[in-house]
C-alpha cells in the first residue's frame, strides 16, 4: 500500500487498475519555479496520487499505472494532451468544468466587446429632459422644493434621484429639510458656470433642430454649424 503526504494528511491510494476516469491538474509549489500534478479518481472524488512534476514525460510514466483508464479530464495545457497521447491515443480527453466555463466566458466577452459599441445611448423623453434642465437651472431653494413636491406626490426616492441626476443621499437630505429652514441661496460661481454651459448646449441643440426642420441634410448642418455628425445626432 502506497501513501502520499499532503497538508500533513495521509491519502491511501486505491487499486489503480480499478480507475477508469481520472482528473489531472497542476499546482504551484513555488509559482513560476516548481509545480506538481494531482491525480483524482473522478468516480470517487478521491485523490489517488500526487507527483512533484508537471512535465509530459513524468505524467506519461504515471498514467502507465492505470491500465484500464478510459477518460481523462484536464485543462487546456498542450503538455497534458501530449502526455496522454504518448500513453494511449484511444483515451477520451475532456475539458474540466472550470476551464470549460472560463473559456466560454472569455469567448462570450470577446464577442460582446467586438459587436457592441462602447457607449450605448439610452433614449430620453423630451418632457424628462426639459424637467431635468428646469431643475438644473433652479437655485438651491427651488431644487429642494421640487424634490419635496415629487416625494409628496408619491414618486419613489430612487426615481427622483434618476429624474434629477442626483444621488439618493441628496434626495434624502432635501426631503428632510424643513421648508422654513430653506434659504434663498445665492448661486455659487460653479453653479453659474454650470448654468452657462447648459444654456450653451441648449442653444446648439435648438440650432440643429431648426436646421433639420428646414429640411437640411446632416452634411449641410455639419458645414454650417461646424459640429461633427456625432454631435448632431
Amino acid at each position: 500500500m502506497q501513501y502520499v503526504i499532503i497538508k500533513k494528511t495521509k491519502i491511501i491510494i486505491s487499486n489503480l487498475s480499478q480507475v477508469e476516469t481520472l482528473c489531472i491538474d497542476d499546482f504551484a509549489k513555488k509559482k513560476k519555479h516548481s509545480y506538481g500534478t494531482i491525480f483524482i479518481n473522478a468516480d470517487t472524488n478521491k485523490i489517488v496520487n500526487i507527483i512533484d512534476s508537471h512535465e509530459a514525460e513524468d505524467i506519461t510514466s504515471e498514467l502507465k499505472k492505470y491500465p484500464n483508464l478510459k477518460i481523462v479530464s484536464r485543462d487546456g495545457s498542450w503538455m497534458y494532451g501530449k502526455a496522454i497521447n504518448n500513453y494511449n491515443q484511444n483515451i477520451n480527453q475532456v475539458t474540466d468544468r472550470f476551464h470549460l466555463l472560463k473559456n466560454l466566458t472569455k469567448k462570450c466577452c470577446n464577442i460582446i466587446t467586438s459587436t457592441i459599441i462602447g457607449r450605448i445611448s439610452v433614449p430620453i423623453k423630451e418632457s424628462t429632459l426639459n424637467e431635468l434642465a428646469d431643475y438644473l437651472l433652479s437655485n438651491k431653494k427651488e431644487r429642494v422644493l421640487k424634490v419635496k413636491e415629487k416625494y409628496k406626490n408619491g414618486i419613489p426616492k430612487i426615481e427622483i434621484a434618476a429624474m434629477y441626476n442626483v444621488g439618493l443621499q441628496t434626495v434624502n437630505r432635501y426631503i428632510q429639510i424643513k421648508e422654513e429652514d430653506i434659504k434663498n441661496n445665492v448661486q455659487m460661481v460653479r453653479e453659474i458656470e454650470h448654468i452657462k454651459a447648459i444654456n450653451k448646449t441648449m442653444k446648439r441643440c435648438n440650432k440643429v433642430r431648426e436646421l433639420l426642420n428646414q429640411g437640411k441634410t446632416m452634411d449641410q448642418i455639419a458645414i454650417e454649424t461646424s459640429f461633427s455628425k456625432t454631435c448632431i445626432k
